[in-house]
């Protein structure tokens, strides 16, 4: 519709009213007269007709307003497991044995037998006088050590502390070590590091970890580093081990690549210093993190809304390019929307084809997602930020 609409003065006959709700005037008739006019949002302010026609479209359809929730803490759980992968990512999480187990059981070997060179001095590790604060996951995919890096970096600012970031940029184009500055785009530091670029600390990429500390530490006033993905870069050494478990999937079949999630054995999370479970429930000696949406945000406008405060219609796409897209999915759902799924693979490059919908409907994204779209023209994109969550005492031990 919006190839229609482009640079034409267009009538549009509503069925519903999520069709017109982004019009620059809508006419209300009654009776063959011209009973109010306005936009969306003006016209839900006269408390007239066309505000009992939009309430009354939720209660014809079934379809509940989207009411605000009684309290801003929010633990994340699940209606549904929806993944965007293969089937051999299937097989990992629903404990199948058909891949090739010897592989895994060799794979697991060699990836201990490395650990313990480094361990034992028979290969070389480097490590500043600053301490080091390691934020990785045993397996394969996305965990959330993102939002819990953005999260400790945060509340050691908060303390007193000058913390800077290094992280590899997956995706990235870069080359060498980058440093991430506001200007930085998505396709010279890949998605994940433009969510971490927003909170105006020194940080730095590269493949080589060691030399990102370098340059980290060299050029900027910083008394701690987190490292963001570094857990098997055992060149650079490190003061504490943060692991990141998905709560829901946990291990998987607890096998090691390629006959299971896992990049080292399981007992690896016998050495760590902190265990940090992604939505629960938790085993013993696991840190619980929740993740609380905060806000919505116009990608073309940054105008940003509290999530309790959506200001149009709840029936939305949600597009999501994520390892485990019905983690977002389901977020919505339990924020009041009517959500039409649209999955992609982890670290997709969305083109402007993926977004094209022929409605007028808004399309909700993940931050990560949004940030690669910004140069499209399509002003129905939004996304909506997250905030992580832990116990006061995880930050003060």
């Amino acid at each position: 519709m919006n190839r229609l609409i482009t640079n034409r003065t267009t009538i549009v006959i509503a069925h519903r009213l999520s069709t017109i709700e982004n019009a620059n005037k809508i006419l209300v008739l009654d009776q063959g007269t011209v009973a109010e006019f306005g936009t969306h949002q003006d016209l839900l302010e006269q408390e007239g007709i066309y505000k009992s026609l939009y309430k009354n479209k939720f209660e014809d359809s079934g379809i509940k307003a989207k009411s605000s929730p009684t309290t801003t803490k929010y633990l994340q759980t699940y209606q549904q497991e929806e993944t965007s992968s293969s089937m051999v990512v299937d097989a990992w999480y629903n404990k199948s044995l058909w891949l090739y187990v010897v592989f895994s059981l060799i794979y697991s070997f060699v990836a201990s037998r490395r650990r313990r060179k480094f361990l034992s001095g028979k290969r070389n590790s480097w490590k500043p006088d600053t301490p080091i604060i390691i934020v990785g996951n045993i397996t394969i995919g996305g965990t959330g050590k993102t939002p819990l890096v953005k999260y400790i970096a945060s509340e050691l600012k908060k303390i007193g502390y000058k913390p800077g970031i290094v992280s590899r940029g997956y995706g990235g184009s870069y080359s060498g070590t980058h440093e991430v500055t506001s200007k930085s785009t998505y396709k010279e530091t890949g998605d994940e590091a433009q969510i971490l670029s927003k909170l105006n600390m020194p940080f730095y990429l590269d493949r080589d970890r060691p030399r990102a500390v370098k340059n980290l530490v060299e050029n900027n006033d910083c008394d701690v580093v987190i490292a963001d993905d570094g857990l098997q870069h055992y060149q650079l050494g490190r003061d504490i081990e943060i692991v990141v478990i998905d709560g829901f999937r946990r291990l998987g079949n607890s096998l090691c690549f390629p006959a299971g999630p896992l990049r080292e054995s399981s007992k690896r999370l016998e050495s760590v210093d902190f265990v940090v479970n992604n939505g629960g429930p938790t085993d013993e000696g696991e840190n619980l993190m929740t993740i609380s949406p905060a806000n919505f945000v116009h990608l073309n406008s940054s105008k940003s809304y509290s999530f309790d405060s959506w200001p149009m219609h709840n029936q939305v796409h949600a597009v999501a390019g994520l390892g485990n897209p019905g983690r977002f999915f389901d977020t919505l759902t339990r924020l009041g929307f009517d959500v039409i799924r649209h999955s992609f693979p982890d670290h997709h490059k969305f083109n402007h084809k993926d977004l094209y919908f022929l409605d007028n409907l808004p399309i909700i994204m993940t931050e990560k997602d949004a940030s690669k779209c910004k140069h499209f023209d399509n002003n129905k994109i939004w996304y909506l930020t997250i905030e992580a969550e832990l116990p006061n005492e995880f930050i003060l031990n």
